[in-house]
């Protein structure tokens, strides 16, 4: 009843509407009053015509109390999901959220990550998950939706996401959670620029954790396989997006990778052999640049697949006329491009 003889003295008062009265409703005793103070602050912090301070007062009451009720929890979800809120408000929510430390506050911050969020806003949101970050990792479902949603969150961004960003992709990305993101990427609903930037920031990410993880691969190959083969079985349908930076982007990881037998065999296949996707060969792409990216990545896989030597011999050596690309030929065989055309032949036993 605390919390009730407060409210009443307040509005004897004639200022039950203050910050400063909401406040006193911190100190309240017993779980009774705890939860009348938090749907009272959940009402309050939904009504955009009250006072901003007593809903700024609200959001932070909310937190204090750190009662995940679900009128608390819908409330503050609202406010933080809403575009048109002040920054200020929304950062709060999201502070409020990392206090309750639930199952319900934490799907809350997952589905903040896909929305737009200037950079004080996203800090807060991160932060808040990284005190989830037990709940997280108890399911490898959680962790794949929070990565999943980091991916969207880092393609909105203008600026470089805060440090514990890096915190959250240091705990939750390993190669198996960013190969299945990446899978449910490329099977969600695609044509909006956000889901392109979503589809090049998951294949960074995959393949970025692959090459952090080469160490490992070449300790325990045969582990690793499966993983290596889905990965870049993958790369195939996004490269079959269509877009340019994705493409160029995902050529220079294979290439990079290419060293690893693991990886230059179902690469290779994916690019030069029967495997190759229909129309979508890199070789053949119009652009000089995915030309020129094609040929180093292939070049790399030669020591491993027989599939590149023909392709080379088929689609480039003997067609090519850019000067970017030619260049290249004569820097990765010192004694020009007929020579090492004439090396393609004479090893490997292809055929033009």
């Amino acid at each position: 009843m605390r919390a009730l003889t407060l409210l009443a003295l307040v509005l004897a008062a004639g200022c039950a509407w203050t910050s400063t009265a909401v406040a006193e409703l911190e100190d309240v005793r017993g779980d009774g009053e705890r939860r009348q103070a938090v749907s009272r602050m959940a009402r309050w912090l939904q009504d955009p015509g009250l006072d901003p301070a007593l809903r700024l007062t609200s959001a932070r009451t909310l937190g204090r109390l750190r009662l995940p009720q679900p009128d608390a929890v819908s409330a503050l979800r609202v406010v933080l999901l809403t575009v048109g809120e002040e920054a200020a408000l929304r950062a709060t929510a999201a502070w409020a959220l990392g206090q309750m430390r639930s199952e319900p506050s934490l799907d809350a911050l997952i589905a903040a990550l896909r929305v737009p969020m200037e950079g004080l806003i996203g800090d807060y949101v991160l932060q808040a998950l990284a005190r989830h970050i037990a709940l997280i990792e108890r399911e490898a479902e959680r962790s794949q939706q929070v990565v999943e949603g980091l991916v969207f969150f880092a393609g909105n961004q203008r600026e470089p996401p805060p440090p514990v960003y890096q915190y959250l992709n240091a705990r939750l990305r390993t190669p198996e959670v960013n190969r299945r993101v990446l899978e449910s990427i490329l099977a969600s609903p695609r044509g909006t620029s956000e889901q392109r930037l979503a589809i090049i920031q998951a294949v960074h990410e995959l393949f970025r954790s692959l090459e952090m993880a080469r160490d490992a691969i070449r300790g325990r190959p045969e582990a690793w396989r499966a993983t290596l083969e889905a990965a870049v079985k993958l790369a195939g349908r996004a490269f079959a997006t269509g877009d340019r930076a994705t493409r160029a982007m995902l050529l220079h990881r294979l290439g990079r990778l290419s060293d690893l037998p693991e990886v230059a065999q179902p690469a290779g296949r994916l690019l030069a052999g029967e495997e190759a996707l229909a129309g979508l060969r890199p070789l053949a792409s119009a652009e000089p640049r995915l030309r020129l990216l094609s040929l180093w990545a292939l070049y790399r896989m030669l020591p491993h697949v027989l599939g590149p030597r023909a392709c080379l011999q088929r689609e480039l050596l003997v067609q090519e006329t850019d000067p970017g690309v030619l260049e290249l030929l004569r820097a990765l065989s010192p004694a020009g491009a007929d020579a090492l055309q004439k090396i393609l032949g004479q090893e490997g036993g292809a055929s033009p």
